[in-house]
């Protein structure tokens, strides 16, 4: 009986891991763990970190594109992601110099509607482009940012975008 419970519990764990690989899209991998509500596929070209615990991947050890996903826990149960991305944006502007708002749009990210805000900052002495996608989903907000040099920005975004259209919540 005891070698039963053994043998079923593997099968489960591989059929579990075979579902995943099975509905990775094409020429992508997994970069978030099995731990969070949400699936980070990015193109095998990226390098996944999985150092941080943070879902992430870079795309060269030259340059330094870089995608990440996090999650915030709204305070106020009402807050709209319009609001989230004001409170946001008043915290970039008070941390750092050089913010610059570039554009805002609605899209999706997970199937769920989503804001989509661009802009640059200044890192140090480093001015960096940012694109967040934000969404809300079972009363979390999850925030995709897309970070890049300005001058190496555009020449990703095509890549990028593949990565939000093929972003899944769990």
């Amino acid at each position: 009986m005891k070698k039963l419970v053994v043998l079923l519990l593997a099968l489960l764990m591989l059929a579990g891991c075979a579902k995943d690989d099975a509905g990775v899209p094409d020429n992508m991998q997994l970069a978030s763990r099995e731990d969070v509500a949400y699936c980070l596929y990015v193109p095998k070209t990226w390098n996944v970190n999985t150092d941080s615990g943070v879902s992430s991947a870079y795309y060269s050890s030259t340059d330094s594109s870089n995608v990440s996903v996090m999650s915030y826990y709204p305070d106020a149960e009402s807050m709209s992601i319009d609001d989230y991305w004001k409170l946001t944006e008043t915290e970039y502007q008070t941390a750092f110099q050089g913010y610059s708002f570039i554009s805002s749009e609605t899209t999706l990210l997970g199937g769920r509607k989503a804001g989509k805000y661009t802009f640059d900052l200044t890192v140090g002495t480093e001015q960096v482009r940012m694109m967040q996608v934000i969404a809300a989903y079972d009363s979390m907000f999850y925030i995709f940012t897309y970070t890049s040099a300005p001058e190496t920005f555009d020449s990703h975004i095509e890549e990028v975008q593949t990565i939000v259209d093929n972003f899944i919540f769990r």
